[in-house]
């Protein structure tokens, strides 16, 4: 692994505070227990000489991922009232420790960072992408650059008759040069941390597009395909869920009622009376099916 990650924490002429954590978010107590922890080990910092300015970083520092989801850990080092360096692990530490030292203590951190990988992350769409580079273990990217290409003639047209192929092929003609500025950028990204692995949420168009852009990449980083896009917010599926049974019981009131059916309405068959005035109304408490 580079251990050029760790030289900004020797750079210190005062004592070093190193802390490792759990910071794993398996359930809705997680904010609350990592913040336990990170109150029984600032008293034992305390007890071990550490300076108030230096602690304080450490405050805002602490549980500084809370997106991610699932068993992790934190590596945190501070001296002099500034942040030294801020690592994630794979693994939770086997247990929480914090010490004050002469130089920092980050073999525990070594141990997990072997077995990360450098990434870049990709949100993706026909015009163009947000691509955010992260070294091993980091939880701020190393790069972070926007590529927005041509917007002229982006969105297809059903239109133009016995020119309606042309019209389309100029439109894929868009998308693959900004395909080709986004596939630059990812080089470029991916070159700077050494990346491993490439991520690639967004538009399944755009992300076929640059595949084929990226083929001819002399790069060894694996593309993977994730969930998600550019600008884009994705509900969560229990939320998706709820959305579309409310729909479904609520009407619209855009929405015109259906025509009702010719059958003579039975115990099941009820009808509301905006589709049949005549119509027995629906008990309290519930809403008509033909609505």
């Amino acid at each position: 692994m580079d251990l050029d990650l760790f030289r900004p924490l020797y750079t210190a002429s005062d004592l070093v505070v190193s802390v490792h954590l759990d910071t794993s978010r398996e359930d809705q107590d997680a904010d609350h227990r990592v913040a336990t922890g990170w109150r029984a080990l600032r008293r034992d910092l305390e007890q071990q000489g550490a300076d108030e300015p230096t602690l304080l970083v450490l405050d805002g520092a602490v549980g500084g991922s809370p997106h991610l989801v699932g068993p992790q850990g934190e590596s945190l080092f501070a001296a002099d009232g500034r942040m030294l360096g801020a690592f994630t692990l794979a693994r939770p530490p086997a247990r929480d420790r914090a010490v004050v030292g002469p130089v920092a203590d980050p073999l525990e951190t070594a141990f997990d960072l072997d077995h990360q990988l450098p990434y870049v992350m990709v949100a993706l769409d026909r015009e163009g992408a947000d691509v955010d580079a992260f070294p091993a273990g980091a939880l701020d990217p190393a790069t972070s650059r926007t590529f927005s290409g041509s917007t002229l003639h982006i969105t297809r047209v059903r239109a133009g008759g016995a020119n309606m192929a042309s019209y389309h092929r100029r439109t894929v003609n868009v998308w693959t040069r900004n395909a080709a500025g986004v596939a630059t950028e990812i080089a470029e990204a991916c070159e700077a941390v050494g990346a491993a692995l490439v991520f690639v949420g967004g538009d399944p168009k755009a992300t076929a597009i640059l595949r084929e852009e990226l083929a001819g990449w002399r790069g060894h980083a694996e593309v993977v395909e994730v969930p998600g896009g550019r600008g884009e917010r994705t509900p969560s599926p229990s939320c998706a869920r709820r959305s579309t049974r409310h729909s479904e019981r609520r009407p619209s009131a855009a929405t015109p009622p259906r025509r009702p059916s010719s059958r003579a309405p039975g115990p099941r068959a009820w009808r509301c009376t905006a589709c049949r005035p005549s119509a027995r109304p629906w008990p309290k408490g519930g809403w008509p099916r033909c609505c």
